[in-house]
């Protein structure tokens, strides 16, 4: 698997942190990393890299080579060399409202062969049904959870929601544990 999606019911929980985490610590074993900021409502990956070029404004057409060479027009540069990012410009609407079809999402199995892993961060479940929406073009979700907050019974409902879909969960992850 190499298209992994972090999700979690709660906004604030860190799910942009561990994104980031995430590929700079595959980044060090020399893993070529693409993120990609589908959190319309709050692009906070968008922002802290400062994109000029958005996933809203690509269209996937013709054969993978020309599909490829479109991509590389609206990735954005990191500090580090193995980690390229596509950012959103964000605003209020979903993956749904907002993507034709085929869209980014749809080619990347395809169109990323470049890539070791695709790390996609996307809306709090909470905050509508952009995760949901996304789940299509995944092949594995990590849940975050913040100890920062209760278990909830919207976060039990998101868990069973993933095995009713067949969403493969690579794991879980409690976020923001204090140590003593």
């Amino acid at each position: 698997r190499k298209i992994f999606m972090v999700v979690g019911y709660h906004s604030g929980t860190g799910r942009t942190t561990l994104i980031q985490s995430l590929g700079t610590s595959l980044s060090l074993i020399n893993k070529k990393i693409l993120l990609i900021d589908s959190n319309f409502q709050n692009n906070s990956l968008s922002r802290k890299y400062n994109a000029s070029s958005f996933l809203e404004n690509f269209s996937p057409v013709g054969d993978v080579p020309s599909i490829k060479k479109m991509l590389s027009s609206i990735l954005t540069d990191t500090d580090d060399d193995n980690i390229k990012y596509i950012a959103c410009q964000g605003g209020d609407y979903t993956p749904h409202d907002l993507l034709p079809s085929p869209n980014i999402f749809s080619i990347l199995g395809e169109a990323y062969l470049d890539y070791d892993y695709i790390l996609i961060d996307s809306a709090a479940v909470n905050k509508g049904p952009d995760s949901k929406e996304l789940l299509k073009y995944t092949e594995s979700i990590i849940i975050l959870f913040s100890a920062e907050n209760s278990l909830t019974e919207d976060d039990r409902n998101l868990v069973e929601f993933m095995k009713k879909e067949n969403v493969n969960i690579l794991g879980t992850v409690l976020n923001k544990v204090n140590s003593y």
